[in-house]
């Protein structure tokens, strides 16, 4: 997975969330006054103050699991335990965690948003924009939702460990693997520990119907021509690996990628400078992410033949990486970059 981080601006915290009550937020306030949770310039950190309303045991404090009956969880070396059935669950970012909650059928009450981002359309009636962004969660909005659980996408579960950004004390935090070349196996595995082995079927057997529906359509298209899946910044362009998430979903849909050569890359990507687009050359169609960046406009790359033809569609930032919601919307993308051939 490449990680890619995008920031949202803050938001207010809806009003009619259920609020945290007076007790938790004395204990929040007596935690700030006896310890040291400044950054720079006297900033509170978002670590700190989650910390100080737990008891360091994965569980928030004062909060019982949800229904009772619980399950082990481990992820990096964090261990909890996890509700089998929660009640109120936060989801901290828009991508594969908000992706398998909606999956799992879990009950989201907030989640961080994307308005650009496809799940959005997937979210039940009533769940609310959760405050702060994906890059620095905010304490404060999360509390005031009541969570028996978190769920969070292992890219920025490291990220926000990293950067000390969240701490587990707050409630039970469920970490959502999300870099595992083989989405489906993956898939299964996760929602099957999770006690939801029938969604990871119904899922799967939705995107295979898509990709039988999109392959039958531009087989007469696709048939003999060339298809690159790339992107470009500020540094030149990349194409991504055979077994990563978009490749894998093009070969599924009946498209012949052009591929980097094996051992010249960063594990997801080979990057290539405006340089050194040669093989760029060999492709009948670019799909591309970020197609409007600078880079885009250099002359070496508007002497592709496929620019050049105007065979380029965009790989939107959302459909990158992802789990079957994703797989599927991004087959449909490829129905439609296909009829540029």
């Amino acid at each position: 997975m490449t990680l890619v981080l995008t920031a949202r601006p803050d938001t207010p915290v809806d009003a009619t969330s259920t609020p945290v009550g007076d007790d938790q937020w004395q204990r929040v306030v007596a935690a700030i006054t006896r310890r040291d949770f400044l950054v720079g310039a006297g900033a509170l950190t978002v670590a700190g103050l989650l910390a100080a309303c737990g008891d360091g045991s994965g569980q928030a404090a004062g909060t019982p699991a949800a229904g009772g009956e619980t399950m082990p969880f481990e992820h990096d070396g964090y261990r909890t335990d996890l509700p089998l059935h929660p009640e109120r669950v936060v989801v901290l970012e828009a991508r594969a965690g908000l992706e398998f909650a909606l999956l799992a059928g879990l009950p989201i009450v907030a989640t961080e948003w994307s308005d650009e981002s496809h799940l959005m359309a997937h979210l039940p009636a009533g769940v609310e924009r959760l405050g702060g962004s994906n890059i620095e969660p905010n304490a404060e909005s999360i509390l005031s939702h009541s969570p028996d659980m978190l769920v969070v996408g292992a890219g920025w579960w490291n990220y926000y460990q990293e950067n000390e950004l969240l701490a587990e004390g707050i409630a039970p935090v469920l970490v959502v693997g999300d870099d595992d070349p083989d989405w489906k196996a993956s898939l299964r595995r996760q929602l099957a520990a999770f006690g939801r082995e029938q969604q990871a079927i119904e899922a799967i057997d939705a995107y295979d119907a898509t990709v039988a529906d999109v392959s039958a359509e531009i087989a007469p298209l696709v048939t003999g021509r060339k298809v690159v899946i790339a992107g470009a910044d500020e540094e030149g362009f990349w194409i991504q690996e055979p077994d990563s998430f978009c490749s894998g979903i093009a070969r599924d849909v009946g498209m012949d990628l052009v591929l980097p050569a094996a051992g010249q890359s960063n594990g997801s990507v080979q990057r290539f400078s405006f340089e050194n687009l040669d093989l760029f050359h060999d492709a009948d169609l670019v799909v591309l992410q970020n197609p409007d960046d600078p880079a885009a406009s250099n002359p070496a790359w508007l002497a592709v033949p496929a620019v050049q033809a105007g065979r380029v569609a965009e790989l939107r930032y959302d459909r990158n990486f992802g789990l079957a919601l994703t797989a599927q919307v991004f087959a449909e993308d490829l129905r439609e970059a296909a009829r540029l051939l």
